[in-house]
């Protein structure tokens, strides 16, 4: 029994030290494609989005949620949103800027993120950013109210039709005045 064991070690240790010098020789190799003219294989995504994912589940568990419903907190993530989101993220029936059609992997559609993800984790990705892609973090530049804001328009934007997002969206870049929450101190 114990010639069992250490043997079984033995090969996980040889499988272990094996997969090391395979993966940095694939690595110092150079193979894999890393430009932002075509997405990662499919295998590679997938482990990279399941990755991050999982990590903003964990980070954002802890995460106290303030009430979202204010149409006021609502109006301002509507003007953050156009001023500092769709440009790389569209939004219902307006396209990203043509500069985000290169970002690799692609800038996320948030109405589906609106629909699928806690608020919690919507916030944490606005204020944290997300490593290798251009999802910055967003922390030095809005309050958290703000960041909150948007995270209450992002979790209505399911429910927007492509006809008023437009709408709101040529009102709110017509508007030189500082959305609400900022107007009235954050």
């Amino acid at each position: 029994m114990m010639i069992r064991a250490r043997t079984i070690l033995a090969l996980a240790g040889a499988a272990a030290v094996a997969a090391a010098i395979l993966g940095g020789a694939f690595v110092y190799s150079g193979i894999y494609d890393v430009s932002a003219k075509r997405e990662h294989t499919a295998p590679v995504y997938f482990l990279v989005h399941a990755a991050m994912v999982r990590a903003v589940q964990v980070r954002a568990a802890s995460i106290q949620v303030p009430p979202l419903s204010d149409p006021a907190m609502r109006r301002c993530g509507e003007i953050l949103f156009t001023q500092h989101c769709v440009q790389c993220h569209g939004g219902p029936g307006v396209a990203p800027r043509e500069f985000a059609l290169g970002l690799r992997p692609e800038a996320t559609n948030l109405a589906a993120v609106g629909r699928d993800w806690t608020p919690a984790e919507i916030y944490w990705v606005i204020d944290n950013g997300i490593k290798m892609t251009a999802m910055p973090a967003w922390e030095r530049h809005l309050s958290p109210h703000e960041m909150w804001s948007i995270t209450a328009f992002v979790k209505q934007l399911p429910e927007i039709s492509p006809a008023d997002f437009r709408k709101a969206a040529q009102t709110a870049s017509l508007t030189a005045a500082p959305p609400p929450c900022i107007a009235g101190g954050g």
